[in-house]
Order: structure tokens, then sequence, then C-alpha cells
């Protein structure tokens, strides 16, 4: 007889309503079950904590956080968690969401993981981390273990589901962490841990960044950065020792984003999941759209008949020029004057300013800060500003806000606007200045919105002075630079509408009512409430029972006007704030 077939559990139902089919696997705290749920018919996996661990508070502490952890957030790339509760022996039970597939540690004992295909697992990775972390959850326990590779019918692709949030870190309402994590006590996976974990230091998300790093670089190499017999020696070269150079054979690109990834002080990693999310979209853009090399019997062929080339165009230039000298000595009246006409050039039309903004490819400086990379943001800072291109000062701005330098990232922002109109409506350099006008930094903000070029800048004031009804020193000084000429004179004609409609307020129906046909035209969701006002048919009089507005009713304009402000929604980036 088997081993499984000795548990006792096996065959019976958990809770009135999970048949346990089959152990997957046991720990020293319990064990994780297949189960089928015998109204739905459904696969689940049912965790539990053994009846004798649930008198330990911190192995219940953790299996309740875990809990938490994992119902909090619903994502495509996390194990959700349906069920939660305790038996009658005081075993305690967690049902998770089925993931039929391997872990990724499965994966790499198979050997490094190619190139392309570990960068897709670490997206989706970083996907994960960028929602739990959304959530307030900070998983700290990241390691090939704790990925799945979950089979999808139909295709081969690694789908990624993040797993086991037992040493998750919630921030809750009752305070950050239990009194079981004590300051100073080390928690996860030695090899897979921030230098911060391993010192016994506060963590936060940016200790999963690193871990996720961790995972990259051992799939890429084989083997995470450090290794030891003694735990205390892992920790010790988590803390202080560099990690070792990946193999020779990864691009550099990709073996610098690592590097980054695995900085010591959590301030010069890529600062969030979101960015490296970024950094890995463009790497793999790079390494999947770029031309094969060519052969080396190419190259040397190349090489071998380039003087061969060279000494044929030369041959062709002596010919030409002896040519136009004959020509010009039998007519002399068609030679060619002394001046010559200059070659056309490439890089001599200006750019469409409806093309994208440069890439940054070329210069490594530039890739490696704009993703959060520290050294190269303060080498990039070294630069002088006389000489910066629209996109180093575009880059230079996203380093500084991503380092919190947020006012003067907000200048560099200018800067590349004012050097290059395609920068002008940059979905980066909006969403950073929504972000900081609702921010410490709002008076930065605010100024560089009123300076902004275009209609962007406008936008930008009247949604930090409609925002809330409450007179602040944000909202008036962004109502005093609204009413500026000159950001005015860039004002979308929507914005132009919502203004006016809300300026308006106590004077006549017969001044309302040019606004409102301008709205039926132009206005966006922006002007629904004030419009919506306008159509109430009392608030005035001695009992307010009479209507306000009856000249806004001869007709149908103003409902064409609701009609259009419910259609069209104000700018995307506007709404950025209402995710926060």
């Amino acid at each position: 007889m088997s081993e499984p077939d000795l548990d006792p559990l096996i065959g019976t139902v958990l809770a009135d309503r999970y048949r346990i089919e089959k152990c997957l696997g046991q720990g020293g705290m319990g064990a994780v079950y297949l189960a089928e749920h015998v109204r739905m018919h459904k696969p689940f996996a049912v965790k539990l904590l053994h009846a004798e661990m649930g008198r330990l508070a911190e192995a219940v502490f953790r299996f309740q956080r875990e809990a938490v952890a994992a119902g909090r957030v619903d994502h495509e790339h996390l194990v959700t968690a349906t069920d939660f509760g305790e038996l009658p022996d005081g075993s305690m039970y967690l049902v998770l969401e089925y993931v039929p597939g391997k872990n990724l540690a499965t994966l790499m004992n198979e050997g490094p993981v190619p190139t392309v295909r570990a960068l897709r697992i670490a997206r989706q990775i970083a996907a994960g981390l960028a929602a739990v972390h959304a959530a307030g959850v900070f998983h700290r326990d990241l390691k090939p273990d704790n990925v799945m590779l979950a089979e999808r019918p139909g295709t081969d692709e690694d789908f990624v589901k993040l797993l086991d949030f037992g040493m998750a870190k919630v921030q809750m309402e009752m305070g950050e962490e239990s009194q079981v994590t004590r300051a100073g006590l080390v928690f996860g996976t030695p090899r897979y841990m921030a230098p911060e974990q391993a010192g016994g230091e506060p963590t936060d998300h940016r200790s999963d960044i690193y871990s996720l790093g961790v995972v990259l670089y051992a799939m890429l190499a084989g083997a995470p950065p450090f290794s030891a017999e003694e735990i205390r020696d892992v920790l010790r070269m988590v803390r202080y020792d560099p990690p070792p150079p990946l193999p020779a054979t990864i691009d550099p690109a990709v073996a610098g984003f690592v590097m980054t990834l695995l900085a010591k002080d959590p301030k010069e990693r890529i600062q969030t999941a979101e960015g490296v999310i970024e950094y890995i979209d463009k790497l793999l853009e790079r390494l999947t759209t770029r031309p094969p090399p060519k052969a080396a019997s190419m190259t040397e062929l190349f090489q071998r008949h380039r003087a061969v080339a060279a000494a044929a165009v030369a041959g062709f230039l002596v010919f030409v020029a002896t040519f136009v000298a004959v020509r010009a000595l039998r007519h002399p009246s068609t030679a060619p004057v002394a001046e010559k006409e200059p070659i056309p050039s490439a890089s001599a039309s200006p750019p469409s300013l409806n093309a994208a903004p440069p890439a940054a490819a070329s210069d490594p400086v530039l890739v490696h800060a704009e993703v959060g990379d520290f050294a190269a943001w303060k080498e990039l800072e070294a630069r002088p500003d006389s000489a910066r291109s629209a996109r180093e000062w575009y880059v230079l701005g996203v380093a500084r806000v991503t380092h919190n330098v947020v006012a003067k990232g907000l200048e560099a922002y200018l800067k590349a606007t004012e050097l290059d109109a395609r920068y002008v409506n940059h979905p980066r350099i909006l969403r950073d200045l929504m972000l900081a006008a609702h921010s410490d930094n709002w008076d930065a903000a605010l100024r560089v919105s009123a300076a902004l070029p275009g209609p962007a800048g406008a936008d930008i004031l009247f949604e930090v002075w409609a925002s809330t009804p409450k007179a602040t020193p944000e909202t008036q000084r962004a109502r005093e630079l609204l009413a500026t000429d000159a950001v005015r004179s860039r004002a979308s004609e929507a914005e132009r509408v919502a203004y006016d409609l809300r300026s308006v307020q106590g004077e006549s129906c017969e001044l309302r009512r040019p606004i409102v046909a301008r709205a039926a035209d132009s206005a966006d969701s922006r002007s629904f409430r004030p419009l919506a006002i306008l159509a109430s048919r009392t608030g005035c009089g001695r009992r307010s029972r009479h209507d306000c507005f009856p000249c806004l009713r001869t007709d149908a304009m103003l409902d064409h006007a609701l009609e259009r402000a419910n259609k069209n929604p104000a700018p995307d980036y506007l709404r950025i704030t209402a995710a926060r």
C-alpha cells in the first residue's frame, strides 16, 4: 500500500464541501490537498494547518495572514483564496484556486532559462507583485518554489501564478505588523531575500523587487547569486557582497537590469513593480525585434572586400571628375560653379511632430536612468544642462521623480516639452504632473502645468480647482493660474466650457445660455455636473420652488449639451487621481 493511501483524509469531505482526493505536498506545519467541491464539481487546493500547530500563535498568525493576503487581491497572476475556516479538531484550512502545472523551481532544475523566456516569466511575476503592492501587501518570500507555471490548454507559453503569502506583510487598519513578527527577526528564504530582510530591518515593496531580481538572476545563471552551506554565511553575502557577474552570454542590457534590481540600497533599485514591467518591455522589444546577427563568414567577407569597395568608389569619383573637367574644357558655359549644392541628408529634414519621441536604446545611460538605475541617474545629472536634448531632459525628469526629487523632475519635463513638441502630451509626464498636483509638490506641479505648451496644462489646473468644493491653497492657486491669459489661450474648448459654466455661478439665465450653446457642441464629462444643476426646475423663489433658468428650456439645447457631456469623457490623464 502506498503512502498516500495511508492518509486518513483521502476520501473524506472537509467542511461539508470539499472531498479530499489526494495529497499534493506536505511540510512541517501542514499539508496541501487536491479537493473537489461536492456541489460545484470544481477542483480546489486545500491547505491544512495541523491541529498541533494551532497552539502556536505565530503559526496561526501566518496562516491567517496568508488567507487575508490571498483573498485581498483578485488578479490573473495570483492564486486567489476562496474559503477559510477551522475544523472541529482545531485544524485550520484555507481553500485556494487549484493551478495544475509545475513550479518555476522544477523548470530551473532543467538548466538556465533562455533570456526571452526568463524575461517574460519575470514580467508576469512583476505584474502580480504590482497588484498586491497596490493592495498594501508585500510578499516577502518570493522564490521559484512559490511561482507556478500554470498549464493552459492550447498554448505552450508560460503563465505565472504567485502563491504562498504566509510570510506576507499586510498593511491593515490595526497596524502594519502583529507582535508575532518582531523587529530584528529574520524570516523568508535566505538565498532569495533582500539585504534589509537579511539584517532584520524594516521591509517594503522594494524587498519584493530585489527578490524578483534574484529569481531572474537564477533563471539566467542557473543558480541564485549567493549560496553557502551555513545560513549565516548566506545572510552575510546577501547583506554585503556584490553579486557575481552573470554569464558573458547574457545580453549586457539584461545583465545591467538584473544588477539594478539587486542593488543593496532599496533607493537604488527600480522603485516599483510597474517600473520593472516598463523596463522588461523595452528589453523584450529590443531582443525580439532586432535583425538576426550576420554569420561570421559574412563579416569576414565584408572585411575582406572593404578595401576593394573603397578602391572602386575612388575610381568612380576619379572618372566623374575627369568627365566633368573634360566637359568644362569643351563647353565652358556649362562648367560647374565653385559653390557646390549640399548633398541632402536624412537627418537634415525636421522630425514629424506626430512621430513618437526618439528611443533611448542608443544611450545606455538613458536606458538605465529611465527605469530607476541610481548610478545612471547620477551620471545623467553630471551632464551640462546647456547640451541636453529633449530626450535627456525627459529621462532626467523620470529619474528625478522616481527618486523623489519631484519638483526638479517636473521642471525637467517642462524643458523636454519646450524643446520637442512630441513630449507635450507624453502620458508619463501628464501622469506625474497629475499625481504631484495632489501631493506636497502641488506648487511645482501647478507652476509647470501653467507653463506647459498645449491644452493639457489647463486641464490639470482645472481638475485641481474643480476636484473639491473646499477652498485650499492648492485650489486657490489653480484658479489664479487658470484665469491668466496665457493659460486660457492654450485651453481646449471643452475645458473652456467647463470653466465658464462654473465661473458664472450666480449670474443670470441669459448669460448662461451662450455657454450652454457651446457645451452642446464641445462639452465633455467635466461639464455634466454644472449642466445637470441647470436642468433642475427648482431652486429659486421664496421656497426654492421656482425654475431658475427658464430661458434654457425654450428649445432642446440644454438636453443636447447634457447628452454630449454624458457621452464624451474627459482626457484619460485626468483620471489618474481617481485610481490612486
